[in-house]
């Protein structure tokens, strides 16, 4: 009897060893999911913010090297010939900390406290055969210092050469990203006279904040001092938004997993403290990108986030 009992004693410690074990593996298991899912997440929206805000600025063969005199337009107006050309001292733009309850051009409701950034460019695509052409999309043709502006449906206006032949024509095309109420982050494209619905892009964005290199010494040559540029949130003035030669931004995401509570955990960036109030995984992550056509010389950037 002794012996069975010692028998089953030690039957039962081994038991719940291999059911600790077991659910200590499970566990980490599915945290390790948990922060796959918010990495790839953030990968993907970094890569799209990062390739989009790179490229503000690249208008095709030319440099508008010319001083805004209408300042900066509205996010949300919609784009013509005359918009455009207000609009191309200005590659990026955005909002501070959003409003409880504000609609991104009167349609969506945003998270609160939250960014909004806009990114202006053309195709690095030149355009195809005339036939193609869209009527309402609007198109930048440029060689050094000169430049054409119009739709589609008026080619005649794109008389620009380039060594003998046509100069490359480029579609003119601008993105807003933003986070929704229901923290979907997203973007809206300006495309063909008109903004497209909105795309949802990734789940679980928490928040989302950007912070803006300025460089007071944008056309000077030295422009290669770090003293020089100074990181600024939004509301900037137009001369500022024209000096912008960098974007760090922020991104904190949650994962769908329950298995882990963070509530009380603080999260400091962007001169700010984010603190958890919600069960789940959490994960902050930053990038700094700096806008190529807007340094003509070598800037040093602090990497420190």
């Amino acid at each position: 009897m002794i012996e069975l009992m010692v028998a089953a004693s030690l039957g039962v410690m081994v038991v719940s060893a291999i059911q600790s074990i077991a659910s200590k593996t499970l566990w980490t298991v599915e945290e390790i999911q948990a922060s796959t899912e918010v990495l790839e997440g953030a990968q993907y929206l970094s890569g799209l913010l990062s390739r989009d805000i790179e490229m503000a600025g690249f208008y095709g063969d030319f440099y508008p090297s010319y001083t805004a005199i209408s300042g900066l337009p509205n996010l949300c107006q919609l784009m013509n010939r005359g918009a455009v050309m207000q609009a191309m001292p200005y590659p990026i733009a955005g909002i501070n900390d959003v409003a409880s309850g504000y609609k991104l051009c009167g349609n969506e409701t945003l998270l609160s406290g939250t960014d909004v950034i806009l990114a202006r460019s053309s195709s690095v695509v030149e355009q195809s055969p005339r036939y193609k052409w869209q009527a309402q999309q609007i198109y930048i043709q440029g060689v050094l210092d000169n430049f054409k502006v119009d739709h589609g449906d008026n080619l005649s206006a794109f008389s620009l050469h380039k060594g003998g032949k046509v100069a490359p024509v480029r579609a003119w095309q601008q993105t807003i990203y933003y986070v929704s109420k229901d923290n979907i982050f997203k973007r809206r494209r300006f495309l063909r006279g008109k903004y497209l619905r909105s795309e949802p892009l990734v789940d679980g964005v928490y928040d989302f904040q950007v912070e803006y290199a300025i460089s007071s010494a944008l056309d000077s040559s030295h422009c290669n001092t770090q003293e020089n540029i100074n990181y600024l949130s939004p509301p900037l003035t137009d001369k500022q938004w024209e000096q912008v030669v960098a974007v760090r931004f922020h991104l904190l995401l949650r994962s769908s997993w329950q298995g882990v509570d963070q509530i009380g955990k603080r999260f400091h960036y962007a001169g700010k403290y984010h603190d958890i109030e919600e069960g789940g995984y959490y994960a902050l992550f930053s990038g700094l990108t700096a806008i190529m056509n807007k340094i003509p010389k070598r800037v040093v950037f602090d990497l420190e986030i």
